[in-house]
């Protein structure tokens, strides 16, 4: 590992990340839940809006039924595709890059977790849609498939982006080591915390997913050596470790105070 790392202490970093990491994620599930309960609202199913689900007061068609299950998981999509084009791109600022390139990360995992399970996890939105539409085995088996190379490669694209942040030039190693600390530990810094955070939860998948979400992570630090060479562009410098758990303790009681009983919609 480079000198330059030796000189610029991790644990700071990582509590620092882990907290972005954390805010993003439950900023990603309050935005998938309002995903479904908007199309709720478009299809007249009533919905009430809760922190990690979505009641339907109103019986609907297989049409809108699927539509509501698609939401959440497509906007997740959609954020993580446009948010690592914007990470990649580079934020001037460090801190922003960092909470943003968690946001993208969120954001994919959503959508390939949901993927994933399409197979073995009716309850799950792309499972659910699976039965509703009565795909055959095979198919789901397919979705599941795709849903697992995702799971496998999503994080590389996400690597300069963590490498960048670092404050000077870093050999193939030293890129390695960014990601080890500020990637994979900080998700599994993170993750204890918002399972949690989350109790209690209205289906298993809820804490299996909390469970789940950082384990791409660890394709992180392979792809990061390949992208050393960005490292320096924009320096986070001085850790704020407080700053970023403070956000996501305070986002997560406000949220949780507004939406855990519940509201309704449409």
């Amino acid at each position: 590992m480079n000198s330059l790392m030796n000189r610029w202490p991790a644990a700071p970093r990582i509590l620092e990340s882990a907290g972005w990491y954390a805010l993003a994620f439950i900023l990603t599930q309050i935005l998938h839940e309002a995903a479904h309960a908007a199309i709720g609202v478009a299809t007249g199913r009533g919905p009430t809006l809760h922190t990690s689900y979505v009641e339907y007061a109103q019986e609907a068609s297989v049409a809108a039924q699927v539509a509501c299950a698609a939401a959440g998981p497509l906007l997740s999509l959609l954020q993580g595709i446009l948010l690592t084009l914007v990470v990649r791109r580079g934020p001037s600022s460090p801190r922003l890059r960092l909470a943003l390139t968690w946001l993208a990360f969120h954001g994919l995992v959503n959508f390939v977790g949901y993927l994933f399970t399409t197979s073995f996890a009716p309850g799950g939105d792309l499972g659910r849609i699976a039965g509703l539409l009565e795909l055959p085995l095979w198919a789901r088996l397919g979705l599941t498939g795709l849903g697992y190379l995702g799971l496998r490669y999503l994080a590389r694209p996400l690597a300069p982006a963590f490498v960048a942040l670092a404050p000077g030039p870093l050999d193939e190693a030293g890129a390695k080591a960014v990601a080890k600390q500020e990637g994979v530990l900080a998700g599994a810094i993170a993750t204890p915390a918002l399972m949690l955070a989350a109790l209690p939860v209205p289906h298993w998948l809820s804490l299996l997913y909390v469970a789940c979400a950082f384990l791409p992570l660890f394709d992180l630090p392979g792809a990061a050596a390949k992208a050393h060479h960005e490292a320096g562009r924009t320096p986070l410098g001085l850790a704020r470790p407080a700053l970023s758990v403070a956000a996501w303790v305070v986002t997560t009681a406000a949220l949780r105070l507004i939406f855990d009983r519940g509201w309704p919609l449409g």
